[in-house]
């Protein structure tokens, strides 16, 4: 009986056994029938939605939000065809869209589609930040900083972290007072900003600044204690300026955060990787042993990478 109906499967759940108002069904249902419920519903309802609702852009747009919200992507995908079939300019759908050949890995054609909803919305800051995720990672930074900027305007959800891509990749193309800026801009966009907060103290070691640098690096570390990426860059300031004791001491400290797992050699290497200072990406990841850490989770990916 379970498969009666509709109404039989989305009213009745062991999470909440009594019965449903109709625009709280989606909200309910366990986890792991999530996927066959979504199935019978667009059997049930057939082509118009089963309440009177035509097939339009829209429609299959809002599907493709409902298949993407339930880990169904291919049919996100397939609905988000549909919509740009029905309408071009559908340029939500068409920034969705983008987002998901980047996840397959399908740059340049994500790269087409986004541009053109960036140039039919001038105002969509998203299409503008993907399309900068799309073109740096074809290795376009010229192209992807110009991108950004548009996903960098204030009072916008991805506003923060374009403004951490553009310091990433100005220091990827040696622009290190330029990156500061940047750096600086997307520390105040967001309340907890650690990684481009130990970025600029990279970069302002650097630049030569070294007791700037160790102050970045100190404020992440008075933060968050445990942070490895902070303590490292503490670490080598602390070198650089010829504190030689402090600098073991740091060293001691870092060591015992880093071999807590090898997930933490991963993220500090490719904090440093992802903005081009691949020496100290390398020094980390000669510091890595798997007999030493206490959880080897990650051990394969560090050595991908």
């Amino acid at each position: 009986r379970i498969f009666d109906g509709e109404k039989e499967i989305l009213g009745h759940t062991p999470a909440r056994p009594e019965p449903l108002k109709p625009e709280e069904y989606e909200y309910w249902v366990p986890e792991g029938f999530r996927g066959q419920v979504h199935r019978l519903r667009a059997k049930l309802r057939g082509k118009d939605g089963g309440d009177g609702e035509p097939a339009s852009a829209e429609k299959h747009y809002r599907d493709a939000m409902y298949s993407f919200k339930h880990d169904m992507r291919r049919r996100a995908m397939e609905q988000l065809r549909k919509a740009i079939e029905l309408d071009g300019e559908h340029a939500r759908a068409l920034t969705m869209l983008g987002m998901l050949l980047i996840w397959q890995l399908k740059y340049a054609d994500a790269e087409k589609v986004l541009k053109k909803a960036a140039n039919l919305d001038r105002d969509n800051t998203r299409a503008g930040f993907y399309l900068g995720v799309a073109r740096r990672l074809m290795g376009d930074l010229k192209g992807a900083k110009e991108a950004f900027y548009r996903g960098a305007r204030r009072g916008v959800d991805v506003s923060h972290a374009a403004r951490w891509q553009l310091g990433e990749v100005c220091i990827l193309r040696g622009r290190l007072d330029e990156a500061l800026k940047h750096l600086e801009s997307a520390v105040e966009t967001s309340a907890r900003a650690d990684v481009p907060v130990v970025l600029k103290a990279a970069a302002l070691r650097r630049l030569g600044r070294l007791d700037e640098a160790l102050a970045a690096a100190d404020e992440v570390r008075r933060r968050e204690p445990s942070d490895c990426n902070a303590e490292n860059e503490a670490r080598l300031a602390l070198k650089a300026l010829g504190r030689t004791k402090e600098a073991s001491e740091s060293a001691e400290r870092l060591d015992g955060k880093l071999k807590r797992s090898a997930a933490n050699y991963v993220e500090t290497m490719l904090m440093y990787a992802r903005a081009g200072l691949y020496d100290e990406a390398l020094e980390t990841a000669a510091g890595y042993s798997a007999d030493k850490v206490e959880d080897s989770d990650g051990d394969a990916m560090l050595h991908y990478y």
